[in-house]
């Protein structure tokens, strides 16, 4: 991962209730209209129930401008939408919203909810989801495609976590179950780039939080040779790569065979497109533990039959994007009916985890794998710190 990815799309809701013990949605409902500065209550709007079928349900999709960075960039996440919309367009309806200001996110919300859509998916951009996330209410529900690291979210609102840290979280938990009989602490090796640097750092700060130790080694050419004997000396548990799989590649042969090492997607051989370079670097990086998505690992399964065709097409970081916009869909599904725990076993992006009562973020657990050579593994590589992941 690297500089700008995903820095547009945005969001869509829901209707609210107030009861004795809380906030809840109903099945009639006040909507209500949200400002800058205030809350305003609209006419009654009638969510999607059984005994109404005159209609189709509108569900809302966030769009960057036509023409633009933004567009480009999240449009394999948006074709994913769009993928598992038409297995249920006799049923629903997509309705795109074309956001040209971040900013103005909170009246293409009110836009969309004036027009009875019930749900929205966006946005992306790290900015306009925390604005969303900060917020008292949401005039509907929405399914925020990025980390909201406000403490307190709108009852409506829900985020799929796609940054460097929600994976990081799971690999630690790996590589720890992984080296359980070992002891000593984890050393990361990162290279002077500002995503990698980052990277270094999220592992670090969450070993720490699971109380384990780590020392950060920033790895040039000049130190390959004495590399190997300076981490034998230190007997350390385990080893994280915080670069990409070039720089990962290069530095593999030059460590200790039997230490234990572990790697985002960041570092994943698939994200090489030659495939000579790809099963080079599979090879060196042979015996890497590393998270990947069911898109990618699963590809060819017979759940997964119907999107292969598309997957194939996309370029490697893309196919992470494409498979987020599909549970993204199945996850609204679910969340229009009044759900508020969803268990999605058979996500293309991961299995889906969503308790509302514990928290407003989905929980997205990819499949551990292991590189091994002629395997290519993919990252999310390109344009990642600017969009916040």
């Amino acid at each position: 991962m690297s500089s700008a990815i995903l820095n547009k799309i945005y969001t869509f809701g829901f209707c609210l209730c107030l009861t004795t013990t809380g906030v809840a949605i109903a099945q009639q409902s006040s909507s209500i209209r949200i400002t800058n500065n205030d809350i305003s209550v609209r006419e009654s709007i009638s969510p999607p129930s059984s005994k109404i079928n005159s209609s189709k349900i509108k569900v809302g999709l966030l769009t960057a401008p036509a023409g633009s960075a933004g567009e480009s960039l999240v449009k394999p996440l948006k074709e994913g939408v769009k993928a598992a919309f038409e297995q249920d367009k006799n049923k629903y309806e997509l309705v795109e919203y074309e956001l040209t200001d971040p900013d103005q996110i909170i009246d293409t919300l009110n836009k969309a909810a004036d027009e009875k859509v019930m749900l929205v998916i966006g946005p992306v951009l790290k900015s306009s989801v925390e604005k969303i996330a900060t917020l008292p209410f949401l005039p509907l529900p929405v399914i925020a495609i990025n980390r909201a690291e406000s403490p307190v979210n709108p009852e409506l609102f829900m985020s799929i976590d796609l940054t460097r840290e929600g994976e990081v979280e799971q690999l630690v938990q790996v590589a720890m179950e992984n080296t359980a009989k070992r002891s000593g602490g984890f050393v990361i090796l990162t290279t002077d780039r500002e995503y990698d640097t980052n990277l270094a750092k999220a592992i670090s700060q969450e070993l720490q939080k699971n109380g384990v130790a780590s020392e950060i080694r920033n790895v040039g050419k000049g130190q390959l040779g004495t590399l190997k004997s300076d981490i034998q000396s230190h007997s350390y548990r385990g080893l994280f790569f915080a670069t990409n799989t070039s720089q990962a590649s290069s530095i593999r042969p030059y460590l200790p065979f039997d230490l234990p090492v572990f790697g985002t997607s960041y570092t994943n051989p698939a994200s090489v497109l030659d495939p000579v370079s790809a099963r080079t670097q599979a090879s060196d990086l042979n015996g890497m533990v590393t998270l990947e998505v069911p898109a990618v690992t699963q590809m060819n399964g017979n759940l997964y039959l119907k999107y292969r065709t598309t997957l194939k097409q996309l370029r490697p970081e893309a196919r992470r994007l494409f498979a987020v916009g599909v549970d993204a869909w199945n996850i609204g599904k679910d969340w229009i009916q009044w759900h508020t725990n969803i268990n999605l076993e058979t996500g293309l992006s991961g299995k889906i985890q969503f308790n509302r009562a514990q928290s407003s973020r989905v929980k997205r657990i990819m499949d551990k794998s292991v590189v091994k050579p002629g395997e290519g593994e993919y990252s999310l590589e390109g344009n990642a710190v600017e969009a916040g992941l």
